[in-house]
């Protein structure tokens, strides 16, 4: 998933913040500009790159050559500044962690070393959602959040997975993180399933309406502990319930499917 102004904005709004000065954020994937360079868009990258702290002449140098004429990299904002920002991806390139999260290790020296990692639309492509999971884990500082938008709704044929709030339920639960943030975005992207013959059963789907929607979750790492695997019956085994009210009735009720009447 690739940034817009109103993500560049909560980018800026990070730093000094969540990000502390001189401190340090890690994307699953490389990041660029969705889409044409709107007049909105450039006001926040502006925005960005000047409080990222990079040399105030080298501002307007920076937007023309990277975002203007370049291929719009949310790393190339990061050019001189005292944050360390970093990408996670299969391919090469400035500021880029080569890595497959099907199998990567986090080697010791980043370690405990992000404040910030995200998840935006990544973690859906990659069939090891364990070890995917774990590098984010391992790559967190103690006191780190974790930052996910990721399909719980629709996206046909996009990645491998959607979400169910629960799935983060259950992974905080399992690594003791807080849950700050777990909603649900707006129905977007209607859609209706296509008919064909590879998949037996398709008809009977094109006709009704689909929605797309993105869970949005925010957890920090409040425990120095590895990471532990998990599953949406680890709760019960403890004899808990993963948090109060209202998660725990969601998911004694997770089964529970049946339309209600919106009003």
């Amino acid at each position: 998933m690739g940034y817009n102004a109103g993500s560049v904005q909560t980018l800026v709004s990070w730093l000094g913040g969540l990000v502390p000065a001189g401190g340090a954020i890690l994307e699953l994937g490389e990041q660029q500009i969705n889409g044409e360079m709107t007049p909105e868009t450039l006001a926040a990258v502006r925005q960005l790159v000047a409080k990222a702290g990079s040399d105030p002449a080298a501002v307007e140098t920076i937007v023309a050559t990277y975002f203007l004429q370049g291929p719009k990299r949310i790393a190339d904002a990061f050019r001189g500044s005292p944050y360390t920002y970093r990408c996670l991806d299969v391919a090469e390139g400035d500021g880029v962690i080569k890595a497959d999260l099907n199998d990567y290790r986090v080697p010791a020296e980043w370690r405990g070393r992000f404040d910030v990692v995200t998840n935006h639309g990544t973690t859906e492509h990659v069939g090891d959602q364990i070890n995917a999971f774990r590098v984010m884990h391992d790559f967190a500082k103690l006191g780190g959040v974790f930052t996910h938008h990721v399909p719980f709704s629709g996206y046909f044929n996009h990645g491998l997975y959607s979400y169910t709030p629960a799935f983060f339920i259950f992974l905080a639960h399992a690594n003791g993180y807080e849950i700050e943030q777990l909603d649900l975005s707006a129905p977007h992207l209607p859609y209706t399933i296509p008919v064909t013959e590879a998949m037996p059963g398709s008809a009977t789907w094109t006709s009704l309406h689909q929605h797309s929607g993105l869970v949005v979750v925010r957890l920090r790492k409040v425990l120095d502990q590895d990471f532990v695997p998990f599953s949406d019956y680890d709760a019960h085994l403890v004899g808990q319930r993963p948090l109060s009210e209202p998660w725990a009735s969601m998911i004694a009720n997770r089964y529970d499917l049946r339309i209600r009447d919106a009003n």
